[in-house]
């Protein structure tokens, strides 16, 4: 939003300005959201009184991203018109056609000059860094000469010929750095946007075991990388046909040896690292014939299944062996949805140029990487492993060409702008050591090596939300470098120290988090460590969760001779009364609503309303209605819905309106009015209706005069016993 309301600024200032700036440079990094972004943007304009019915412009340069944009724009609810060829681009400019236009880049080669003049019109060009090679973006600029331009890349790199191309093309003077609006990778990642990248480079000795062959190597990919410079390859088609120059260079990448060893180290990798965490994987190969080849290798090691090759076809150029693992158009869209799908098989893609742009597999926890990128390229590539998805807290690279060893080098761009987002492994080993360590310093008070009491003395220690919360988000923090890292031979030396203070970690979680979210802390908790715990278990002696409290009617003395801290008295008594209540809620369900009272009152002790004793107090009178709730279900004829209101109409009417009224029969109705009326619960309209009657029948019984307040609390309670029993 910050991008779109600067576009709209600078439209909107220029439109009245004719001096003032009309184009800008937007960097948004890999999958942060570009194109939605886009489409937004043109929403708003076409928005704008003061632009007078505008056209939208939005560039792309491959007929799959133009066809993700038409169906994204569809789902938007922005009615967009397709530019189908370049005849019928050059004849909607000539039209004068306002609204939202969608076109490839390609559309504009030779397109007449001066076709649409007018200032109100604004071109939205994706994948600015690329889409403006040779004379397309100059035949653009000549069709629409008064237009605004505003290139969005994911690639920020100015070093590069195809970088200052793009700078000079979009950016302004009056911007800083020359973007428009910067969205870095760290921004991402704090956002939630992207998840940070680790990479790893794998010792050259496991595919080149000759000294001279790695000097050699070295000297190749040098001279490979100062030609992609000089000749600006901004694309993977670029980059790829340059490499297919390289001969030399392409001769060592694609030896037997070689991609036999470096497809036994991903095997073991993938087996160790990443299909455990029910995650997949990419490879990237040099180019199609190493797609092939690698295929061939892994159907040596895993089922053939498992791995799938995506690359275009040549059946000109191509063996029968490599056209027989060509996908039509059919067949690669179903396995592109299969790879998003934990359940589907495969779970490796080997690909060289096709996926690296465009498509996005959440699930993609790993990239493989023998191609050598640079700058762009490797940026988009990499992208591919970053987006967010349900237990992935970053990606993994792993590097069989040298790619990282020089990041500068690799990504030609101000660090700062990365320096969260693209990490070597190594430093995250570091990491892991200094965060086990401020972890035990923080459990120190604790003395967790002595075992009688240990329980008791976590919780108490971690009673205050300012004590707790920021172990818990540093033992978050741990867990997942912890299993990032897993099963490197580094961790052995640390497994004993590491799973002590995941033990911690379970009690204070246990206890501590609100029930629904404890409830997925928990399960996540579990899903990822409670085993490697179980595991080791003999490394040390585990903290015993406290047993619950009877809920009965001698609770009261059971608390008072229990020989613990108050503060764990109240926690432990909180922990069984939700037990009871969950226990028992089926067979009456008005027992949830005493949940939530006894949440309120552990929420009033956290924020010191209440002190731990008068905590203790309000919670043993919960238990008593709890009881009380459970005594009247067993002798009451009334069903769950019946019994469930007129609890709460005992709750909250006055005594004297409970003398003069049968409280069963008022229940009755009420139960009998709102299943007649289900459908209040999804429909405004209704509920209002529902209300209305509801205040109506507490009108006819409540003493006068009548408290608005309480009586919209009497008809909020008796809906919330309907949601409850729905």
């Amino acid at each position: 939003m910050r991008t779109v309301e600067k576009i709209v600024e600078r439209v909107l200032a220029g439109a009245a300005d004719l001096t003032a700036p009309n184009s800008g440079l937007e960097w948004h990094t890999q999958g942060s959201g570009k194109t939605l972004t886009m489409i937004v943007a043109a929403h708003l304009l076409r928005r704008q009184p003061a632009l007078d019915n505008p056209t939208i412009l939005i560039v792309v340069d491959r007929l799959e991203l133009e066809a993700q944009m038409l169906q994204n724009l569809e789902a938007f609810g922005l009615p967009a018109i397709h530019a189908t060829s370049r005849h019928h681009l050059g004849q909607l400019l000539a039209r004068d056609t306002r609204g939202v236009i969608v076109t490839t880049i390609h559309k504009f080669d030779g397109i007449e000059k001066g076709l649409l003049s007018r200032r109100n019109v604004v071109v939205l060009v994706d994948e600015a860094h690329r889409s403006q090679e040779g004379d397309l973006g100059i035949d653009m600029r000549a069709a629409l000469p008064n237009a605004f331009f505003f290139g969005f890349t994911g690639t920020p790199i100015d070093r590069s010929k195809v970088g200052k191309g793009t700078f000079k093309t979009f950016g302004s003077p009056v911007d800083a750095e020359g973007y428009h609006d910067k969205y870095s990778i760290n921004e991402s990642i704090e956002d939630g946007a992207t998840v940070p990248l680790y990479y790893t480079l794998v010792p050259i000795q496991l595919w080149l075991d000759r000294v001279t062959l790695d000097r050699q190597f070295s000297e190749l990919l040098q001279e490979f990388y100062a030609t992609v410079e000089e000749e600006g390859a901004g694309s993977q088609e670029a980059l790829s046909r340059l490499l297919q120059r390289a001969d030399k260079l392409m001769a060592v990448l694609k030896s037997p040896h070689r991609i036999d060893a470096i497809v036994q180290h991903i095997v073991k990798h993938f087996q160790e690292h990443v299909a455990p965490l029910g995650f997949k994987a990419f490879v990237v190969t040099p180019d199609r014939e190493a797609c092939m080849l690698y295929k061939r290798a892994f159907n040596d090691y895993l089922p053939d299944d498992w791995t799938v090759v995506v690359y275009s076809d040549n059946p000109k150029k191509d063996s029968k062996e490599m056209r027989a693992l060509y996908l039509d158009e059919a067949a690669e869209r179903q396995v592109r949805k299969a790879l998003r799908d934990p359940a589907k098989q495969p779970r490796i893609f080997i690909v060289t140029e096709k996926l690296l742009t465009g498509y996005d597999a959440p699930i993609a926890y790993c990239m493989y990487l023998d191609k050598p990128l640079k700058d762009h390229t490797l940026l988009q590539a990499i992208a591919r492993v970053n987006r967010p998805y349900p237990n992935k807290n970053n990606g993994i690279i792993v590097d069989y060409i040298g790619i990282f060893e020089d990041l500068q080098r690799a990504l030609s761009f101000d660090q700062k702008s990365y320096s969260a987002g693209i990490m070597d492994l190594e430093l995250l080993r570091r990491r892991f050591l200094d965060l086990l360590t401020e972890a035990e310093t923080l459990l120190a008070p604790i003395d967790t090596d002595r075992a009688e009491g240990r329980t008791e003395r976590i919780i108490d220690h971690f009673f205050e939300e300012a004590v707790r919360e920021p172990f818990l988000k540093l033992t978050t923090d741990l867990t997942d470098a912890w299993l990032v890292l897993s099963p490197d031979p580094f961790l052995a030396d640390y497994k004993t120290r590491y799973y002590a203070i995941m033990d911690v970690v379970q009690t204070v979680t246990s206890y501590y988090r609100p029930k629904t979210e404890q409830q997925r802390a928990v399960a996540q908790f579990l899903d990822r460590t409670e085993r490697l715990i179980k595991e080791n278990v003999e490394s040390y002696e585990v903290a015993s969760p406290l047993p619950l409290y009877q809920i009965n009617r001698t609770l009261a003395e059971t608390i008072k001779n229990d020989q613990v801290p108050e503060r764990v008295k109240v926690i432990n008594l909180q922990r069984s009364l939700l037990a009871y209540i969950e226990q028992h809620k089926e067979s009456n369900p008005y027992l949830e609503s005493l949940a939530a009272e006894v949440e309120a009152v552990i929420e009033q002790l956290h924020q010191r309303q209440i002190s731990a004793t008068s905590a203790l107090e309000q919670l043993q009178q919960q238990s008593d209605k709890a009881m009380d709730a459970q005594e009247e279900r067993t002798q009451s004829p009334l069903d769950n819905l019946a019994f469930s209101l007129r609890m709460a109409l005992k709750a909250n009417l006055p005594a004297a309106a409970q003398q003069d009224h049968n409280v069963e029969d008022m229940a009755e109705g009420v139960a009998l009015y709102l299943r007649d009326n289900d459908g209040w619960r999804h429909n405004e309209k209704l509920e209002g209706q529902v209300r209305l009657e509801l205040l109506r029948r507490l009108l006819q019984v409540l003493p006068k005069p009548v408290d608005p307040a309480a009586t919209k609390r009497i008809v909020d309670d008796l809906l919330t016993m309907h949601t409850i029993t729905a």
